[in-house]
């Protein structure tokens, strides 16, 4: 499933949340990409916008681009997709927008739960 065999509690957790977020709402398979570097930078992603929903500041943006760059660029739609977990749904283009990181050339996969309406980020 993932690379958290011998991670320190806290991170185990975290990473078992994304995945249990992200498998619940984009299929069980959806986590096999990710490599350990993915891995790291999704759950700095998670803290950085947990962050962010308890006191933001416009340079957590800054710090979300440069977290979504170090993971491979097939990946990259789950840092979108992540958003929805702390935020919301709709959270998700709009923010993608302020970090200044590019629009995704092929369409997004569309989650379960997803109620907004289709835009391209």
């Amino acid at each position: 499933m993932c690379e958290h065999d011998e991670l320190p509690h806290w991170q185990e957790c975290m990473t078992s949340q994304i995945s249990e977020w992200m498998c619940e709402n984009y299929g069980g398979t959806c986590m096999g990409a990710l490599t350990g570097t993915d891995w790291k930078a999704m759950r700095a992603i998670v803290a950085l916008l947990e962050l962010h929903a308890y006191a933001p500041e416009p340079t957590h943006w800054q710090a979300f681009a440069i977290l979504v760059e170090t993971m491979q660029e097939k990946t990259r739609w789950m840092a979108h997709a992540i958003i929805a977990m702390v935020l919301n749904w709709d959270d998700r283009n709009r923010l993608w927008m302020r970090a200044k990181l590019p629009p995704f050339t092929n369409p997004l996969p569309r989650a379960k739960h997803d109620d907004t309406p289709e835009v391209k980020s």
